[in-house]
């Protein structure tokens, strides 16, 4: 098998990236726990990675998944690949592993030949494992259970994802797992000034909310360019939903910490639609930028702006969200929406 090599790359940093202190000083101070990041794209993920890596004095072994890897066979080979290097002039080799017939590659039994391996090593390794969400394969998931299950000390993992991988799930998080998520990896407000060079308004800081990914394109090019990489982006989500996800983004746009109850009223939803709140929680897991805090749900402002101005509500879901925003009392909210209505007496 011919190996696209870029993919055991391990990547550097920019020059002008923001050392993120406090995650890799959280991180360091788990021990040899393993870690665990799940934010949607432009969360920094795989530059915090790096920087990890350079912070350990230790052997790393870099591998950045895709669709691919699912075939098990080809995620070992690509696995053994990014761990050779780290026994040189040693007999111990991952050939026979590669090479074994079907009925022998079981995950259980790689699993216990690279955990073998890595533990008659000398030295402690950490496994970087980029894009895990792409991973469906049933073999794979096994392989990564009994992989984080018996790691010992020698062996570190972690692993980063576009959004939460429920094959992943039962993984014992609770005990071996540092678990880093959006409120995490977003920049405090001190840490985006710091990194842009200057004083952000309290409007800008709010619609930026320490995306790691705007800052970076509102240091390098500005704010236009960032309203057209969030275009972009909103562009895509969009792309990747159906006419009702469409619809139920975009009144939670309009309407920060909308309940799916607000939702069925505004859009005046039947029994027979799909329900409310399994389609946000599903939502929460694509990378939409959705994210739910109880019983309600929120956007990302730079992506919720956009929306808002693709998806204007109609004069019918306007007077339905005047009426479920009084009934639910949230009446600033309903004063603001009567404001752009035109009417201030309602």
């Amino acid at each position: 098998m011919d190996l696209i090599r870029a993919k055991l790359r391990k990547p550097g940093l920019p020059e002008d990236v923001l050392l993120r202190r406090r995650l890799v000083d959280r991180v360091a101070s788990g021990g040899r726990r393993n870690v665990l990041l799940t934010a949607p794209v432009g969360y920094g993920k795989t530059v915090l990675m790096a920087q990890i890596r350079l912070a350990r004095d230790e052997a790393a072994v870099w591998y950045r998944l895709d669709e691919t890897d699912n075939a098990f066979r080809q995620f070992v080979t690509y696995l053994a690949a990014a761990f050779e290097p780290c026994f040189p002039g040693s007999d111990q080799t991952f050939s026979d592993l590669v090479s074994a017939p079907p009925d022998d590659l079981r995950p259980d039994a790689a699993a216990g030949r690279f955990l073998s391996l890595i533990e008659a090593a000398t030295g402690r390794i950490t496994l970087f494992l980029d894009d895990v969400h792409v991973i469906s394969s049933e073999a794979v998931c096994q392989f990564l259970h009994h992989l984080a299950h018996y790691a010992g000390r020698s062996l570190r993992i972690v692993m980063a994802a576009d959004r939460p991988v429920p094959q992943l799930a039962d993984l014992p998080l609770e005990r071996r797992y540092i678990e880093l998520g959006v409120a995490d990896l977003r920049f405090s407000r001190e840490e985006a000034e710091r990194y842009l060079g200057y004083r952000l308004s309290v409007e800008r800081a709010r619609r930026l909310e320490g995306w790691p990914f705007g800052l970076a394109c509102l240091r390098r090019f500005g704010y236009e360019t960032l309203r057209e990489e969030s275009g972009a982006l909103a562009d895509r989500i969009l792309a990747s939903t159906e006419s009702f996800e469409r619809s139920l983004l975009s009144v939670i746009a309009h309407f920060p910490h909308a309940t799916p109850a607000l939702c069925e009223r505004i859009l005046n939803l039947g029994a027979e639609v799909r329900p409310v709140a399994e389609t946000l929680k599903e939502l929460m897991t694509q990378g939409a930028f959705l994210y739910g805090t109880e019983d309600a749900y929120d956007l990302h402002p730079l992506i919720a702006d956009i929306l808002r101005q693709k998806y204007p509500l109609s004069p019918v879901q306007r007077e339905a969200a005047l009426d479920a925003l009084i009934d639910a009392g949230r009446y600033g909210q309903a004063m603001s929406l009567a404001l752009e209505n035109g009417d201030p007496a309602q």
